[in-house]
């Protein structure tokens, strides 16, 4: 019987049981002692019976906790040095606590109730001709779904299991999942090893919905589905000191045999491993004296904040940097430990020669550029915009070594993030450094007179340092996110790479002319040589929504609902029929990103549908739903009170407006017929 059916038979039996007590002791008024006697029989047999329900539902869930962690890889591994979150509390319960509501500790959870956020209650769910059944049973968590060995086994022979006919199914258990901030995915055992295989769906939080996990990611519209292992792909940076491991059976195949320290990112991974600190820390004579000294730092334990810069920022680029084990750590399976230098276990990918100062570096470089690009061909497009500047999100370390400010060797991540004395959770900022605070701490000579260096007026209303020198050019989990390469905005620049500047994704309703003028007049930055004819008089976000490639569209389409970008480019008003386009787009990432800016717009909630239409639909339905909303937006009466800018032939034309206040169509269709629609895939 379904666990959950039997829990309710046996409340009911108690129910029914104290019932007839009550109609017994109605029938005995006149024996009071009896009664008493009764009473109290009654109540140690309810008391009983409701205290083995619970213990055999604990029972239950123990037992189902015990199943999962049978299925995935081994947690802990004696004699590593790591001995787990649990015992730092008793000694650290504030940094305990602060760390357990991060987004860190949920990364990599085994599925239970408290974990699990998708919804699995009868749910069917279909994609590519391929149908899976979502099961709740108890606490545990059932997929009934295309055999994964099957499907992986296929994709490692090169054919595309999609193609390969009617697949066999399997009711699966979902054992693990990743991620709980933007969506969660989930991982499926094998009957190889303890390998654990995505599971072809992720919810995602925003919308309440299902989503099909490739369509998560910014990948070309006839990507095959995503075949990936987690031992051997999410492993390193989705737990604490990972170890792929594997062995050989009689036949050769791969066995694997994974293991973890601790599942999600725990204290040791950027404390280190904390046998040693636990140990010496039984005695009390030793804590009192670390207590009362001036610097309480304890060398059995690493404390970013209180290492060599080199050392604290190699704690988050283990992680958030583009890189690759060493040969020599490879051969060894040695892994990188907090309080090391990452260049001891871990090789730098950076994303263009120009950023070696030694012809000896930039061979070495070209050498790794080489073999990288034979092993995964568009590695490089796929990471960083031309100049070598970061494109996708998760590796700030990355972007953040390439700014000025990092010459500087205090300037760390811990100068404006914090693991433990955050504001947020979300970013983990310290309070207060999510404003100008953040830059002026520094740049005290610029803080004196803000106005005067931005040139905007200050306010809430205001653009912050951040916006102008840490644009949201970026790419990741659906939406732009804030670029760590400290840099300058120039139209040069992004004429040169495609990446769009900060003054055009704000000001979304300028030219890329405009943009030049403005900076050259009141920073003397140099503008471009020249500019064709179309960036003199087009929007510059305009043409890199509509004409860019895949990743521009993405950005634009976020930033065309954001409310700076709403408020200073007046977005509400003349982006939709824009928007409505990209509810068509080939690529999946940018139709979910263009449908919540749509929503923004339009004052649809996260969850509500866009009447008839969504992500997934079917081509044509799809387009049709999205044409419809095109032509009704261009009819809408356009009103320019209160924009300047659009009162003359030339301010309309640049957002695609007639000065009659029409939509441009004729424009509009040469525009969609410059699309840039070579293939691009941004490896998050």
């Amino acid at each position: 019987m379904d666990p959950v059916a039997a829990l309710q038979l046996e409340v009911l039996f108690v129910a029914a049981a104290m019932l007839v007590a009550v109609l017994m002791l109605a029938s005995i008024r006149a024996d009071r002692r009896r009664m008493a006697w009764l009473i109290g029989g009654l109540m140690l047999v309810g008391g009983l019976t409701l205290a083995a329900v619970a213990a055999r539902r604990t029972g239950d869930r123990t037992l189902a906790r015990l199943a999962v962690l049978e299925e995935i890889p081994r947690v802990g591994r004696p004699g590593d040095g790591f001995v787990g979150s649990d015992a730092c509390r008793a000694c650290h319960p504030g940094a305990h606590a602060s760390w357990h509501d991060t987004y860190h500790r949920t990364m990599t959870q085994v599925t239970s109730p408290e974990s699990v956020t998708g919804d699995f209650d009868g749910v069917t769910l279909e994609n590519r001709g391929r149908v899976t059944q979502l099961k709740r049973r108890g606490d545990a968590f059932h997929a009934i779904t295309p055999d994964p060995d099957w499907e992986m086994a296929h994709h490692l022979a090169g054919r595309d299991p999609d193609l390969m006919g009617a697949p066999p199914m399997v009711d699966a258990r979902v054992v693990m999942s990743t991620g709980s901030h933007h969506y969660q995915s989930y991982w499926i055992p094998s009957r190889n090893g303890n390998r654990l295989i995505n599971f072809h769906w992720a919810w995602m939080h925003e919308t309440e919905q299902w989503l099909p996990r490739e369509a998560a990611f910014l990948r070309p519209p006839d990507s095959a589905r995503l075949h990936q292992v987690w031992n051997n792909q999410c492993i390193f940076c989705h737990s604490t000191d990972g170890a792929e491991e594997f062995a050989f059976d009689d036949s050769g195949g791969i066995v694997f045999d994974t293991s973890v320290a601790e599942l999600g990112i725990s204290c040791e991974s950027c404390h280190g491993p904390g046998l040693e600190h636990v140990e010496l820390n039984r005695d009390p004579v030793r804590r009192t004296r670390l207590h009362l000294a001036a610097d309480p730092h304890d060398p059995s334990v690493v404390n970013p904040q209180k290492i060599d810069s080199g050392r604290s920022r190699a704690v988050c680029a283990q992680c958030h940097s583009v890189s690759m084990p060493t040969i020599a750590a490879g051969r060894e399976g040695r892994r990188f430990l907090a309080g090391e230098l990452l260049e001891e276990t871990r090789v730098l990918i950076r994303g263009s020669e120009d950023k070696y100062h030694t012809e000896a570096e930039r061979a070495a470089w070209r050498a790794a550029r080489d073999y990288l690009e034979q092993q995964e061909p568009g590695y490089f497009a796929g990471r960083f915009w031309p100049d070598g500047m970061i494109r996708v999100t998760g590796v700030d370390h990355s972007a953040m070594i390439e700014s000025p400010c990092a010459v500087d060797p205090s300037f760390t991540c811990l100068s404006c993030h914090s693991m433990h004395d955050y504001a947020s959770p979300a970013d983990m900022l310290h309070p207060g450094m999510d404003g100008d605070a953040a830059c002026i701490g520094c740049h005290s000579d610029i803080s004196a007179d803000l106005a005067a260096h931005t040139l905007h007026p200050v306010g809430p209303q205001s653009p912050s340092c951040m916006d102008c020198h840490m644009p949201k050019t970026t790419y990741g989990l659906l939406k732009a996110v804030r670029s760590h390469e400290i840099s300058s905005p120039s139209a040069a620049v992004a004429r040169a790479t495609g990446r769009p500047d900060a003054c055009s994704l704000c000001h979304a309703d300028r030219t890329l002319e405009w943009t030049a003028r403005e900076l050259e007049r009141g920073w003397g930055i140099a503008p471009p040589a020249h500019l064709s004819e179309t960036e003199r008089t087009l929007a510059a976000a305009v043409r890199w929504a509509i004409a860019g490639d895949a990743g521009q569209r993405a950005l634009v389409a976020d930033h065309l609902g954001d409310p700076p970008v709403r408020n200073a480019a007046g977005t509400d008003q003349w982006a939709l029929p824009l928007l409505a386009h990209l509810l068509d787009d080939p690529y999946d990432a940018v139709r979910s990103i263009a449908a919540r800016s749509y929503r923004q717009l339009t004052g649809l909630e996260p969850a509500d549908p866009i009447a008839g239409w969504t992500v997934m639909a079917e081509p044509e339905a799809r387009a049709a739903a999205a044409t419809a909303r095109l032509e009704r937006h261009a009819a809408e009466p356009f009103d320019a009170a209160g924009r300047p800018a659009w009162n003359s032939a030339e301010g309309r034309a640049a957002i695609l407006r007639l000065l009659d206040g029409g939509f441009d169509v004729a424009a509009f269709r040469a525009l969609v017929s410059q699309r840039d629609d070579r293939p691009i895939e941004l490896r998050e």
